[in-house]
């Protein structure tokens, strides 16, 4: 279906299907822009892996913490869900404008140190550590 959108639009010296690959970084790395459409998302691991290579991005707000991921905006356009108009404008002002995407690509780095390894696992540890504490005081 898509090949034949492709086709029908006249886009294929400048739209490509990708496939399937295991080297995500370098494909990440070789990339202008993030477009993440998604209608409905678990926490987005693919939107953060490449806001973590300083992608600019664009996502709908089809999870409760996309704003915080794109930091209201800081690190990214954020879109209400659905609004195909309102993410076709936001992709093709980041397309047009350097500076914003040279902004969000900076400011999207820090989500490397945000989600980094340490701080997750402080978060667990101090959630088991509450747990624990909790049920001790339940024993009382």
């Amino acid at each position: 279906m898509l090949k034949n959108k492709i086709r029908e639009l006249g886009l294929e010296e400048s739209v490509f299907l990708m496939g399937y690959t295991t080297d995500t970084y370098g494909v990440l790395c070789d990339s202008d822009v993030y477009l993440m459409p998604s209608k409905r998302e678990g926490f987005p691991n693919a939107l953060s892996e490449a806001l973590a290579v300083g992608l600019p991005s664009i996502s709908f707000r089809c999870h409760n913490g996309i704003d915080e991921l794109l930091d209201n905006g800081r690190r990214g356009s954020v879109v209400p869900l659905n609004d195909k108009e309102a993410f076709i404008h936001s992709a093709l002002d980041l397309c047009r404008n350097e500076e914003k995407c040279k902004a969000y690509s900076n400011a999207s780095k820090e989500v490397s140190e945000v989600y980094s390894m340490p701080k997750i696992k402080a978060i667990w540890d101090d959630c088991i550590k509450e747990a624990i504490e909790k049920k001790e005081r339940k024993r009382k």
